[in-house]
């Protein structure tokens, strides 16, 4: 082989070597699942379960439309799909308290006037996503420290 063949090949072995180099995107901590789900500060995007619902919790205050139908529950954690900076910490099938801000109930314009985005209620069993935020840190049994959340919107499944 003449010396030009040579550094032809040399050449084309080079450019093989690193055209093969590993160029996948590492997100960093900052942008995992960020970018796709907005995930605000403090918060989690979850699905969870409805277990039950606190029909007796309703609010004092005449104005709120949970004085008029249930906004707590007892929900079942069922998948974590990624969390805003300094999120609280859950983990799979915890079981949570939660105030559903716009009720459980099915909003209607008698019960949550001038809301752009309609929800369809939730029930025993049913299944939502949807993004959590700590609303209450109290101590429970034991002074063990409990948290309650809240969720203003989310999409059943």
């Amino acid at each position: 082989m003449n010396s030009l063949s040579k550094i032809i090949v040399s050449i084309s072995i080079v450019f093989s070597v690193f055209s093969c180099s590993n160029n996948r995107y590492i997100p960093d901590e900052d942008s995992l699942g960020k970018s796709e789900l907005n995930i605000p500060r403090g918060a989690l995007y979850i699905s969870g379960t409805i277990l039950s619902i606190a029909k007796d919790k309703l609010s004092k205050d005449l104005n709120s439309p949970c004085s008029k139908v249930p906004c707590w529950a007892l929900v079942k954690v069922d998948s974590i799909f990624g969390s805003g900076k300094q999120s609280p910490s859950l983990q799979l099938n915890d079981s949570i308290k939660v105030h559903f801000v716009f009720t459980l109930s099915k909003t209607t314009d008698d019960l949550v006037p001038n809301l752009s985005r309609k929800l369809p209620g939730l029930k025993v069993n049913d299944r939502f996503k949807g993004n959590i935020k700590v609303l209450a840190s109290y101590s429970g049994k034991n002074n063990v420290d409990k948290k309650s959340y809240s969720i203003d919107f989310y999409e059943t499944y």
